[in-house]
C-alpha cells in the first residue's frame, strides 16, 4: 500500500545485496571500506540498481510511511512505526554512505551527508566523533560558502571533558580548514550577492564558535576571518 511496498522492495534488495557479499567477500562491502576504497571497481555493479541501504535511511528519516491500518495494529503493540522509523533511520543512512561515500551508486535519493549529518546531531545519545566526521566531508566537499554553518554545529557538547575536548577540536580543525580555503579562492572567483551574505553570515557563526568554545590558536583563527572579511570589501 502507498510508499509501503516500495520500501519492502528496497528491505528486499539490501537483504541480497547483503548476503551475496557475505558469500562473495567482496572488498568493498565486508572489509570495512567503501566501494570507492577498493582497486576493484566492479563491485559498483553490485549497486547499479540503487543503494536499498540508503534508500531504507532515507525514507525512515522522513518518516512518511504508507501502510495499511492492520499492519499498522500488528506492528505497533508496544512502539509506534513513526518511533520505530526514527529509531532506525540513522542505521541504514550510515550503512548506506559507508556502502559508497562516492555516491556512485544510482538511487532515486542522492546521498547527502548534509542529511546524515541532521540526523547525527538529533540523535540521543549523539554520536559526537560521527558527526564531527561528517562536518569535516561536507565542509571539505562544499566549503563554508555553500553551507549552512550554524545549521551543523552542536548545541550540546558531550558530557565527559575529555570527550567534549576533542569533539570541538575536531570541529576547530574543520572549520580553520573552511577558512582556509575560503581566504584562499575568495577573489578568485565572482560570487552573487547571496553568495556573500551566508559567507557573512557564516564568518559570525565560526567567530562565535571560537570564541565561546575557547579553541586552540584562537587568535590565529580570528585574524583569518578578519582577513576573508577584508578581501571581501576589496
Amino acid at each position: 500500500s502507498g510508499n509501503g511496498a516500495a520500501f519492502s522492495v528496497q528491505k528486499y534488495k539490501a537483504m541480497l545485496i547483503a548476503q551475496h557479499t557475505f558469500r562473495e567477500n567482496v572488498n568493498g562491502l565486508t572489509d570495512g571500506k567503501t566501494v570507492a576504497d577498493s582497486r576493484d571497481k566492479t563491485q559498483i555493479g553490485i549497486l547499479s540498481i540503487g543503494n536499498p541501504f540508503w534508500e531504507i535511511g532515507h525514507q525512515s528519516h522522513l518518516n512518511n510511511l504508507e501502510l495499511p491500518e492492520t499492519v499498522k495494529n500488528r506492528y505497533s503493540w508496544f512502539i509506534s512505526i513513526g518511533d520505530q522509523l526514527n529509531q532506525i533511520a540513522l542505521s541504514w543512512l550510515w550503512l548506506g554512505w559507508m556502502a559508497d561515500a562516492t555516491t556512485e551508486s544510482a538511487s532515486e535519493h542522492k546521498i547527502d551527508p548534509g542529511i546524515l549529518t541532521n540526523v547525527l546531531l538529533g540523535t540521543d545519545p549523539n554520536y559526537y566523533m560521527h558527526h564531527a566526521f561528517m562536518v569535516a566531508i561536507q565542509i571539505a566537499q562544499h566549503g563554508i560558502v555553500n553551507l549552512d554553518i550554524a545549521n551543523i554545529l552542536p548545541m550540546e557538547l558531550p558530557a565527559n571533558q575529555e570527550h567534549s575536548r576533542i569533539y570541538v577540536q575536531m570541529l576547530a580543525n574543520s572549520l580553520r580548514m573552511g577558512l582556509l580555503l575560503t581566504s584562499h579562492d575568495i577573489q578568485s572567483r565572482n560570487r552573487q550577492s547571496n553568495e556573500i551574505e551566508l559567507l557573512m553570515k557564516n564568518l559570525v557563526v565560526i567567530e562565535n564558535f571560537f570564541l565561546r568554545m575557547n579553541t586552540e590558536v584562537i587568535h590565529e583563527n580570528l585574524q583569518l576571518i578578519d582577513k576573508i572579511r577584508e578581501k571581501i570589501q576589496e
